[in-house]
This record gives structure tokens, C-alpha cells and sequence, in this order.
């Protein structure tokens, strides 16, 4: 699984995910934007892009449960501190603590095995995805 964020996407929030999913069954591609209202909901901050790459994990867990349910997956993403945040499910950050420990239980709930890997931004499969 591949996810990523960028913060200059062409909408009106300027937020947009990318998703990737390379499975048995096939392959799920998608682009979520990130409306403004949910920026609103966000800590201020200088910028939103940690928070955005933390948030395409529930959100592909959550809308996607049949790719995942009851499966090993390695999921990669190019941001160190949603990174750090999911294996730890936890932040100093409650906005970003809260999505941590949101994809831990959606993760409880569906039977995923998740192993999060960091890769380069220029590997990641979901980066062009997200512009």
C-alpha cells in the first residue's frame, strides 16, 4: 500500500491524498481532496502536510475494508512524523494523536496487520497521484 499527501494540489483546500493499493485481488488507485472544513478541524500550524499524509491512512482503511480485512500489509509512506506517529499511535500533537489512534483501532476492528515502512518521495507510487 502506497499513500501520500501533497499541500499544492489544484483545489480549494490545496490538500489532496493519493492511494495505492497492489494486492492478490488487483490493484485500487484513488484521489481523496481534503475539503476545508476538515482543515478547520486541524491544530493551526505552519503547515498541514504531516497531518495530510496521517490522514490517508483511516480514510483508505476505513472506504476500502474489503482490500484489507484480515490481511498483512506493508504500508508506505514518504513522511517521517505520520510515520512516527502510526507505529508509536500516538503524538504530542492531539490532532495528529487522535488519526494515530484512529487507524490503530480501524486496524483492530478490520484484522490488519500493518508494518509502515518509510520510502523516498520520488519512490513512493502515490506521489503523482496526490498533485
Amino acid at each position: 500500500i502506497y499513500t501520500d499527501a501533497s499541500t499544492d494540489a489544484p483545489t480549494a483546500s490545496g490538500l489532496r491524498i493519493g492511494i495505492l493499493i497492489i494486492c492478490s485481488a488487483g490493484q485500487f488507485v484513488d484521489v481523496v481532496d481534503i475539503p476545508t472544513w476538515v482543515i478547520d478541524t486541524w491544530n493551526d500550524r505552519k503547515t498541514y502536510i504531516g497531518i495530510a499524509e496521517l490522514l490517508a491512512v483511516p480514510i483508505l482503511a476505513s472506504c476500502c475494508p474489503e482490500f484489507l480485512r484480515e490481511v498483512y500489509a506493508v504500508w508506505f509512506i514518504d513522511n517521517q512524523a505520520a510515520l512516527c506517529a502510526l507505529v508509536k499511535a500516538a503524538s504530542s500533537a492531539q490532532d495528529i494523536s487522535v488519526l494515530a489512534l484512529l487507524m490503530n483501532l480501524t486496524c483492530l476492528k478490520l484484522g490488519i496487520r500493518a508494518w509502515y515502512e518509510w520510502v523516498p518521495t520520488k519512490q513512493n507510487l502515490s506521489d503523482p497521484l496526490s498533485r
